[in-house]
């Protein structure tokens, strides 16, 4: 995940006002993930992992797998040059080789297929259209640092439309205050229904120079230019 890559994400149009970013109380904490996320029940590990290469031997970033159990999402800078690429499911250490089905590097995303099913629970996408602004939402990325998946809660700050890499195609897209780590490009963010509202692509970083504090804006990327390939 490379902070670099912001500047080619452009806010184009906003979906209502901009709203300051919002601290979710322990209560909203709780509620979203102990209560949605144990409800819902269908978040299975191994349906999010980590995206790796064998031929350099790297840890690149994060995906997922949706709909026939064998496909996987991620961003497309993620798998972008490499040949080799893997996935390691949650909480294994088996190495399942892919073979990219389709790149869309216009959107920054990518679809990939596995050798073999990977899970009976594979995650599912939520329709894009009912995001909203201040929507609380869950994602889950791996860490390269910590080398280990995190997940943690926010809240979306701005819904609106940008395009990748001074590409022509525009695309939706959205904003939350959160963290930002090498390896949690491609991760998938969830609604509260459990359901993928799109990945993580990118973040910003802005310093305070009165308190030296960072502020740190993750910018997320729907699904809906691809849904026709996976559904």
């Amino acid at each position: 995940m490379n902070s670099s890559k912001i500047i080619f994400l452009t806010i184009l149009l906003l979906s209502g006002s901009i709203c300051s970013a919002q601290k979710l109380t322990e209560l909203e904490y709780a509620t979203f993930t102990t209560g949605e996320m144990k409800s819902a029940g269908f978040i299975d590990e191994r349906s999010y992992g980590i995206i790796g290469d064998l031929a350099t031997n790297k840890f690149l970033g994060t995906g997922f797998v949706v709909t026939k159990s064998d496909l996987i999402i991620t961003a497309d800078h993620v798998v972008d040059n490499y040949t080799k690429i893997v996935y390691i499911p949650g909480g294994s250490s088996e190495k399942i080789p892919l073979e990219i089905i389709k790149r869309f590097p216009e959107y920054d995303l990518a679809v990939l297929r596995s050798s073999k099913k990977i899970t009976d629970k594979p995650l599912k996408i939520a329709k894009y259209k009912k995001v909203k602004v201040k929507d609380p939402l869950m994602y889950v990325a791996y860490d390269l640092k910590r080398k280990e998946f995190i997940k943690a809660c926010s809240i979306i700050k701005i819904i609106g439309k940008a395009y990748y890499n001074f590409s022509p195609f525009v695309f939706d897209c959205f904003t939350f205050p959160g963290q930002a780590k090498g390896g949690y490009s491609g991760s998938p963010v969830f609604n509260t229904k459990c359901e993928v509202i799109g990945i993580i692509q990118s973040y910003s970083i802005s310093k305070n120079p009165n308190t030296d504090s960072e502020k740190i804006v993750v910018s997320g990327v729907s699904l809906e230019p691809i849904y026709k390939q996976i559904k």
